[in-house]
């Protein structure tokens, strides 16, 4: 009898044990899935292998520009690449008292004020696309900074009629298409906005 129970006894624990195994093992696997979500803005991504440098919003109440997240490659044996996520609210009060569509001032506010801002400004392309079946303006440029041709992607997606989300990717010029397919692509794949 005491045989049994033992049996019995080591029985349950063995299948105790694989199934704390299992769900711990699930558990960590979900947990190592890189998945931003911030609820107050609704947006959610899935991102490469990337560190996420800042993950709390970070407030500027003058411009009404919140910076949601700021990603960048991790490690030295990699070529940099930072990428953030912006979202600017109150476009509905400029949209209105300009009288323009808020992409449309966007696309003037970049092409009139990029040139002076970025030394050696050169626009590699501009057009109009669609983020998560939303509206939005996909720019890319290069520029000069330190003696480095640095080239961006800034895709402005209007979430509605008051709020802008920007998403700028930046790297080298001679890195800009591999780690773009491989940092920023997925990111864009998954945006939920």
């Amino acid at each position: 009898m005491s045989r049994r129970l033992l049996t019995g006894a080591l029985v349950v624990i063995l299948v105790t044990s694989g199934v704390l195994f299992f769900v711990a093992r699930k558990e960590n696997q979900v947990l190592s899935d890189n998945v931003f979500r911030d609820e107050q803005s609704g947006i959610a991504f899935t991102y490469p292998d990337l560190e996420l440098q800042k993950g709390d919003p970070v407030e500027d109440n003058e411009e009404a520009i919140t910076t949601i997240a700021q990603l960048g490659t991790v490690g030295n044996d990699e070529p940099p690449c930072l990428i953030t996520i912006r979202e600017e609210s109150r476009f509905r009060i400029v949209s209105n008292t300009v009288g323009k569509p808020a992409l449309d001032i966007v696309r003037d506010n970049l092409l009139s004020n990029y040139p002076d801002r970025f030394p050696e400004f050169e626009l590699i392309n501009i057009e109009e696309i669609k983020v998560d079946s939303l509206p939005a303006i996909n720019v890319v440029f290069s520029y000069t900074n330190n003696q480095q041709v640095l080239q961006q992607q800034l895709i402005a997606v209007q979430k509605n009629d008051d709020v802008m989300i920007y998403l700028t990717f930046q790297s080298s010029a001679e890195d800009f298409t591999e780690l773009h397919k491989q940092k920023f692509k997925p990111i864009l794949e998954t945006l939920e906005v």
